[in-house]
């Protein structure tokens, strides 16, 4: 056997780690709250398991919870070098929520964040990033960061106080009204000095409320090209919030911020975005993820998950005039946090209250079968790099 050879099936023998990526607010665990919750690293490695017929390792690493891209970049490549130096991982798979999904898909780009060049350790990370998954996630930025009630968070000098006011006061009855609150305070009060860090990081610094305008985004896209010398298998899974059932009542918080991210971006950026709009309208209902309670929404950039427009959830390849459908994993009715595993879980075989709450009531109806059917899509597309005789 030539010495090529041999490391070639050294480096086949080595292990896959698939990596979560949290977005904003991404604390990964306080207390008992976990930002991905429990059932997802429990049901993507045994779906793993199954489809790419070896044990893949599943797990999480931290980012700044409000930081700029730039400084949560730093953090995913510290947590990537530390994953490698604990397993030496053969490749790994990064599956990204909400803007971890855009640190995911810009470790691949051409140039760092704030530097000119990639450092040997670093480049030793790219070269084996194999797939990335994003949910969710802002490539385009979202409309909800111009709103100048969410200006004001970022700059309390600027106008937008009385927004900025109801926007606060909304979330806060959400709390109170919710059990979500219960398992808030148990983690404050099991976790505080975590807790304390986490509230004093989002006061201090709230750099990434700017870098998510869609013209900043937008400026970083034109600025930024993918590196050719990376191959990652990149899919793009879509989240749409449907009209609600007539009997679900929704937060009042969500209904202020979906409505805010409907609102047309000062970008200007309609023509950039309208072959994500029309690849959203030709995708196949069958491979839609939802419940059939609910009605299909007819798309248009005004779409929303409530925190993130749907058309900016969509990357374009790489290639110029290229179908932005390619990218497109699937598109799921859910809100931005149902994906994540917090949503209203009910026994269909038990009445009474769910077993555990949501982070918004969104009239999504999104339930277990609609968690298993996304989180098994992530699996396929993982499993599909991993091993290609287990693609469906």
């Amino acid at each position: 056997m030539t010495k090529k050879r041999e490391a070639a099936n050294r480096q086949e023998n080595k292990p896959h780690v698939v990596v979560l990526v949290p977005g904003f607010m991404g604390f990964g665990r306080l207390g008992s709250l976990s930002y991905f919750a429990d059932r997802v690293p429990a049901t993507l490695r045994g779906a793993l398991q199954v489809r790419a017929e070896r044990p893949v390792l599943v797990g999480g690493v931290k980012t700044d919870p409000t930081g700029g891209l730039k400084s949560r970049q730093g953090l995913l490549i510290k947590g990537m070098i530390a994953i490698d130096e604990e397993v030496d991982a053969g490749a790994f798979h990064l599956v990204g929520h909400s803007t971890g999904g855009v640190d995911a898909e810009l470790l691949t780009c051409r140039d760092p964040l704030g530097s000119s060049t990639w450092d040997e350790k670093t480049q030793h990370i790219r070269e084996r990033i194999a797939s990335i998954t994003t949910i969710a996630a802002p490539h385009y930025g979202t409309c909800l960061v111009e709103n100048v009630g969410v200006k004001w968070f970022q700059d309390p000098s600027l106008s937008g106080t009385g927004q900025a006011a109801l926007l606060t006061a909304s979330l806060g009855s959400m709390v109170v009204q919710r059990s979500l609150a219960v398992e808030g305070l148990e983690a404050a009060i099991t976790d505080p000095y975590r807790t304390f860090a986490l509230v004093r990081r989002v006061v201090v610094n709230r750099n990434l409320i700017r870098d998510l305008q869609p013209h900043t985004m937008g400026a970083l896209r034109a600025d930024n090209r993918p590196d050719d010398s990376l191959s990652p298998s990149i899919r793009c899974f879509v989240t749409v919030a449907p009209r609600p059932l007539e009997s679900v009542k929704c937060d009042d918080f969500f209904e202020r911020i979906h409505a805010i991210t409907a609102t047309p971006s000062q970008a200007n950026d309609s023509a950039r975005l309208q072959p994500f709009v029309e690849a959203l309208r030709g995708y196949p209902q069958a491979a839609t993820i939802y419940n059939p309670e609910v009605k299909l929404p007819s798309y248009d950039e005004a779409s929303n998950d409530g925190v993130i427009n749907s058309a900016r959830q969509i990357l374009a390849t790489h290639e110029p005039n290229s179908d932005p459908q390619s990218a497109l994993g699937g598109v799921v009715l859910a809100d931005h946090g149902d994906v994540l595993g917090h949503y209203d879980k009910r026994d269909k075989l038990m009445a009474g209250t769910p077993l555990n709450h949501s982070f918004f009531r969104s009239g999504a109806t999104f339930g277990d079968d609609q968690f298993f059917g996304l989180w098994g899509r992530v699996a396929d597309h993982i499993a599909g790099v991993i091993n290609p005789r287990s693609t469906p």
